[in-house]
């Protein structure tokens, strides 16, 4: 054998051994597994950190190269695929989502704010709660949307004949049995999901009253204007929709019907002196078109029992799982 031949044998040799060691380190093999386990999970970011860490001990892992780069076109496709804030979506039945962008903002009211309530307080004053994105029904559930996922109005129903009507006399139980005919994953928002989406998410300004407005008329159907116009057959409430939207694009947070929220009613979390009804009472937001002004504010909190039905409580529906 030519004695250059021989010797580029022998380097091949040995450098094929080195590597051959170097991959078998434990923490390359430690490193890589985990990588290849988390992207299996679709981790892709931590996927990436790990891999790269195994691609320095072992820089001739084609596997570790192949699936980072896997990893970061996936996570390229998911920020594409991010809904935007206010972006509308819509899904069976005819029902429209809105979503909301996570953030940070002050619930309740400040001690001397008009008509404020203790409940609305900590200590007496707002307080900062941070909320995750999610989307939210862009108007109340129609009895319409009802029929067409229970296949029947609610026994109790009272404006009849007005498909684009909020559904109504509908307990918060009554409620449960909807979103889980509907599907996996739709709920019912938290108190603190409502306010916020109310007072327009990361778009909102703390000196409306009202769910964008602060003239009730312009945005509610309540008191002091629900026998304008008649719709259905008792003429209460009113079609979704027809009233302005929120910053956000979302109808009818106050006024036309009270919505149920998902909480148990008790103080937020560090007051003092409100009364709890953990297991009795569940929350009611939004005031309605049976409601004044003062019950419609945005931070003004009602409740009731689990069961009760009434022709002023309706629901509008979150879904929190869709890309984000």
């Amino acid at each position: 054998m030519n004695p250059k031949h021989l010797l580029l044998l022998i380097l091949c040799l040995v450098y094929g051994t080195s590597q051959a060691q170097v991959c078998t380190n434990p923490d390359f093999i430690q490193k890589h597994n985990v990588g290849k386990a988390q992207y299996a999970q679709k981790d892709y970011a931590n996927a990436i950190k790990n891999l790269e860490f195994a691609g320095q001990i072992c820089p001739r892992c084609q596997d570790c190269q192949t699936i980072i780069s896997k990893c970061k076109a996936a996570l390229k496709k998911a920020d594409e695929d991010k809904p935007t804030n206010g972006q509308v979506k819509e899904i069976a039945h005819g029902i429209k989502l809105v979503y909301v962008q996570g953030g940070s903002f002050v619930m309740g009211s400040n001690k001397g704010d008009a008509t404020a309530s203790d409940d609305e307080m900590v200590n007496g004053k707002k307080h900062l709660v941070a909320v995750a994105g999610f989307w939210i029904g862009q108007t109340e559930i129609t009895q319409a949307q009802w029929r067409a996922v229970m296949g029947q109005n609610p026994p109790e129903l009272h404006n009849m004949n007005c498909n684009n009507c909020p559904v109504e006399r509908v307990s918060w139980q009554d409620a449960q049995q909807f979103l889980k005919k509907l599907g996996s994953n739709y709920r019912l928002p938290t108190e603190a999901e409502w306010e916020y989406a109310a007072r327009g998410g990361t778009k909102w300004t703390d000196k409306y009253t009202y769910a964008g407005s602060n003239s009730i008329d312009d945005v509610a159907w309540y008191t002091g204007n629900y026998q304008t116009s008649k719709h259905g057959t008792q003429g209460i409430t009113h079609p979704v929709g027809t009233k302005a939207a929120n910053q956000l694009g979302i109808f009818d947070m106050t006024g036309n019907v009270g919505e149920w929220c998902a909480d148990w009613y008790k103080g937020y979390p560090g007051s003092s002196g409100v009364t709890d009804y953990t297991s009795s009472d569940r929350v009611l937001r939004g005031g309605s078109w049976s409601r004044n002004p003062q019950y419609s504010r945005v931070p003004c909190r009602l409740t009731f029992s689990p069961g009760y039905r009434t022709t002023f409580l309706g629901f509008r529906l979150v879904f929190s799982q869709f890309n984000r």
